[in-house]
């Protein structure tokens, strides 16, 4: 796990201010190749390490082929109360199987149905998880709403 202020974080969600073209002159670059120096010099990486610097100005050109071509999973920025009270992750995508807008091929898409008299026992096992309108909206209104929906339930049983 990363944390957002990675350097090799910031570099990978930089990659989607790049064209197509850019990309594609990272992707053409041999990810194994041992000239580090050559992979910074080329025009597109010069122009990524300009976009990380606007947000770090302390960062140095220190990127490495193998930090553009992974999956990372990220610890958010704890600055949100949203993003705190949900305490979930992300991934940031590198250039591993990109293959340009061109020839994306599109999502393939599952309907599943949830029978409609297990939709409170999922809620239930969801709650247990705290996973709720509570815990993914910290406000005081969600809050107030599920600590009354929680005792009228709790009443009626």
């Amino acid at each position: 796990m990363n944390f957002s202020d990675s350097d090799s974080i910031s570099l990978v969600c930089n990659l989607a201010r790049l064209s197509e073209v850019e990309k594609n002159s990272i992707i053409d670059f041999d990810e194994r190749s041992d000239d580090v120096e050559g992979f910074r010099a080329l025009a597109a990486m010069k122009r990524l390490t300009q976009f990380v610097r606007i947000e770090k100005p302390y960062f140095l050109d220190s990127a490495k082929p193998e930090d553009l071509f992974k999956y990372f999973f990220v610890y958010p920025a704890k600055n949100n109360r949203r993003v705190i009270a949900q305490s979930g992750a992300f991934i940031a995508a590198g250039l591993l199987k990109y293959k340009g807008l061109e020839k994306s091929v599109g999502f393939n898409i599952r309907k599943i149905i949830v029978p409609a008299d297990k939709k409170w026992s999922i809620v239930k096992q969801l709650d247990a998880l705290n996973i709720n309108s509570r815990t993914m909206f910290p406000e005081v209104e969600f809050a107030s709403k599920y600590i009354k929906d929680k005792w009228i339930k709790r009443r009626a049983w």
